[in-house]
């Protein structure tokens, strides 16, 4: 018996919201280390560095999770799976988010 896509959905949302938030975090580090690099003070660049790589794990161990939601929901790990499972509840959290992976990106 599958899980009731209702209870899916709730946990995906959930890991949703706190992998934006995380996301966010993220890239407050990666524009302190530019303004670090541009302003040439390269000693916060090793907590800085380390804050990135505590940041990236987290954000992938959430990913996993997700992951695993739609695995559970037998829905594909993409962004046809998430909207999908998402029915358009919670689109606006769903844009944030892939606002804030566009931003991490550039």
């Amino acid at each position: 018996m599958l899980p009731d896509r209702n209870v899916l959905r709730q946990r995906f949302i959930a890991l949703l919201v706190t992998e934006t938030q995380q996301l966010a975090a993220f890239i407050s580090v990666l524009q302190n280390e530019h303004e670090n690099l541009m302003e040439r003070n390269l000693e916060p660049l090793n907590d800085i560095a380390r804050q990135k790589s505590d940041h990236a794990r987290q954000l992938q161990q959430l990913a996993d999770s997700r992951a695993a939601i739609l695995a559970q929901a037998k829905l594909s790990f993409d962004r046809q799976g998430i909207e999908t499972l998402l029915d358009g509840k919670l689109a606006d959290i769903w844009e944030k988010y892939l606002s804030l992976a566009m931003q991490a990106a550039n």
